[in-house]
């Protein structure tokens, strides 16, 4: 059995879209990513019949290499939570296991709340990502209304936007809803994975620093020892004033992964080859002889098998195959890119970062 680590990542975005691209493009370590205030915006226009000029379609920061996850949202309303969980493995990097993601949307319909199921061959982990819209008191209602399963290896990580004795700096006023929350949290076997007052959140001049983004184990976590080696990762959070929060779980699997054959991904059908795949597949094919009347099903079997050759050969000698998937095939990401981020990384100051 071979021990497979997943590292989880959450962090507070504040709706920054370019930032969002680089975090995925610059975290090789990561398969899961977890979001609180995404930049969730117009990415293009739908068709709507009382709309001449259509309407706005609002979505998230995609990738092809990351798998997109929304809360449950209305017409009118954002996703103040996302989630992305990464669709294959960096080259290079043997730590990522492989998972079916589902967003668990019969559980929880909020803009503010996301359950994931990460399902692998013999469990399932449920990962939860929050954040408290202090200007939506549904949010953290809708979060303590959750009767959690004890028996499933459960992850609660997001901004919590509150202050408390138990996770807080000293001197700061418990706010609230701290308590409702430290109720919840028993009442569903969950253990603080946060070392008490470290800092989340940088505060702004006129702020105090605070610790704000909790993360949570459930008791079948520590049960098993699922989850382990919580961090901050103030750097990884590109300038955010949030520190990004990781954690490591630990899979044990019986067998390696698959491995992907490159004969199986096909090609790239290009009109422009049209004619040169019509001039391979006319040589191939000949002039076969015509079907008699009533054909016997060898004849057509042989028939059959003799076109689909000559589409097979005119496809391979006139088309590109398709090359593994590389989790830098964006199109616009380049050497500048990654230099840019590398720069943001080491900057000091705020102004370096802007």
């Amino acid at each position: 059995m071979l021990d497979m680590p997943i590292n989880i990542t959450s962090v507070n975005m504040r709706s920054r879209n370019a930032v969002t691209h680089a975090l995925r493009h610059s975290s090789p370590v990561d398969q899961v990513i977890r979001i609180q205030e995404p930049w969730n915006d117009r990415i293009g226009t739908k068709r709507k019949d009382d709309a001449k000029e259509g309407e706005a379609a609002i979505g998230g920061v995609n990738s092809p290499g990351w798998e997109l996850h929304y809360p449950a949202t209305s017409e009118h309303q954002k996703a103040k939570v996302l989630a992305y969980t990464r669709k294959r493995s960096w080259e290079g990097v043997n730590s990522s296991a492989f998972f079916t993601a589902t967003s668990r949307l019969d559980l929880c319909a909020h803009p503010c709340v996301i359950i994931l199921d990460l399902t692998f061959d013999e469990t399932t982990w449920q990962l939860i990502n929050f954040y408290n819209d202090v200007n939506d008191h549904s949010a953290l209602d809708t979060l303590l209304s959750l009767d959690l399963d004890p028996l499933i290896p459960t992850l609660v990580t997001g901004d919590f936007n509150l202050h408390s004795r138990s996770w807080s700096p000293a001197g700061l006023t418990p706010s609230s809803g701290a308590e409702r929350v430290e109720e919840w949290a028993v009442s569903n076997l969950l253990i603080l994975a946060n070392e008490p007052g470290v800092i989340t959140r940088r505060g702004a001049d006129h702020e105090r620093s605070s610790t704000i983004d909790l993360t949570w184990y459930n008791d079948s976590v520590v049960e098993d020892t699922i989850f382990s080696n919580w961090a901050l990762d103030w750097e990884g959070s590109l300038g955010s004033d949030h520190a990004l929060t990781r954690v490591q779980g630990s899979l044990l699997r019986h067998s390696e992964p698959p491995q992907e054959d490159p004969s199986t991904l096909g090609y790239i059908l290009d009109g422009e080859k049209g004619a040169e795949w019509r001039r391979q597949y006319k040589d191939m094919v000949g002039t076969p002889a015509p079907l008699p009347e009533k054909p016997s099903a060898e004849e057509v079997e042989a028939l059959a098998s003799r076109v689909h050759e000559a589409m097979q050969h005119a496809t391979t000698t006139s088309m590109k195959p398709r090359k593994p998937y590389h989790p830098k095939g964006a199109p616009w990401w380049n050497a500048d890119c990654a230099e840019v981020v590398s720069t943001l990384r080491a900057a000091e100051t705020v102004e370096d970062r802007k």
